[in-house]
């Protein structure tokens, strides 16, 4: 740790920087830990013991350094620690080459695939499929589970039974949005981890927008007036819905402009009706590349709800 210390001063020099580890003995740890909480420091080095339980605001970014060494729930907790106020944050796992073993790059590529909030759940299914769960789960399953792995068996399995059922499979919302501000359930609002977790899983499966409000009505009469972070939340679930009829991957809001992401699926019917609202001398849409279109919202007091108006005159 003194090495990568003395590495980071030479680059920095006028950077503050203390580093923290199990060896240490508590007083140390406490005194290290309150300096980078009162910002004292810039830079903290440090082992996993950041793991659970760090509540930092101004922490923004992380750099997980041989990330191949950790284990995925680990990881997942690991990215936590940054991102928890309405700054951005930015979490980094570096590795020492491409050329990593197979079950260390499905780790790392399962944190890309589940990168929302709520995404726990997902995380811990991942992790079961890529470690095993014993004899029942584990290395030893075989037929189908084998073949394609638990959580698309998982999938699979309950859109067969909702086919049965007569229940119409609906699209995953899998669109990424980020306006750079608060959208989740707070712990304040509803403090019990499964409870939030189960309505994030019902959102994410909410298949049209009747669904989501009642899913908001819901939580009003069991927590009462949602916050600002909670309305967020809602809202961006039905842009989502918006975004994955038309055929738009990624959301991202940037200095009054929102850049939207389109799938190489888009088709044909979506893409002239894009075009034409392009090509509309009043339209604030403009074609940034092949594959992505910005949105100006400068004049726009709540920006989810201009969206939310552009997409529903593309459908």
């Amino acid at each position: 740790m003194s090495y990568l210390k003395d590495s980071i001063n030479k680059l920095l020099p006028n950077i503050t920087i203390d580093f923290a580890h199990g060896r240490l003995n508590k007083t140390a740890i406490s005194k290290t830990m309150s300096a980078f909480n009162s910002n004292q420091l810039d830079i903290l080095i440090c082992t996993t013991i950041v793991e659970m339980g760090l509540d930092i605001p101004n922490a923004n970014t992380i750099i997980v350094l041989d990330s191949q060494n950790f284990g995925l729930s680990q990881l997942h907790q690991l990215r936590g620690r940054v991102g928890r106020s309405i700054r951005q944050a930015y979490c980094y796992f570096l590795i020492p080459s491409f050329d990593i073993k197979r079950n260390p790059k499905k780790k790392l590529e399962s944190l890309v695939k589940y990168s929302e909030l709520g995404s726990g759940y997902f995380i811990a299914q991942e992790d079961l499929e890529i470690r095993g769960a014993g004899d029942f789960l584990g290395i030893k399953q075989s037929g189908h589970i084998e073949a394609i792995g638990l959580t698309m068996y998982l999938s699979m399995l309950k859109d067969a039974i909702n086919n049965l059922k007569g229940v119409p499979i609906t699209q995953k919302n899998d669109c990424d949005i980020n306006f750079n501000d608060r959208a989740l359930i707070p712990e304040s609002y509803m403090p019990v981890a499964n409870e939030r977790l189960k309505y994030y899983r019902s959102l994410n499966d909410a298949p049209n927008e009747k669904e989501i409000n009642k899913i908001l009505t819901e939580l009003k009469d069991r927590c009462g007036k949602p916050g600002q972070e909670v309305i967020n939340l809602i809202n961006n679930t039905k842009l989502k819905l918006l975004a994955n009829k038309i055929g738009i991957k990624k959301i991202y809001y940037n200095k009054d402009n929102i850049i939207m992401t389109l799938k190489k699926s888009l088709n044909n019917q979506m893409h002239n009706k894009l075009i034409g609202m392009i090509e509309s001398k009043n339209s604030h849409l403009k074609l940034i590349n092949e594959m992505k279109l910005n949105f100006n919202v400068t004049n726009k007091s709540n920006k989810r709800n201009a969206l939310s108006m552009l997409l529903h005159e593309v459908i």
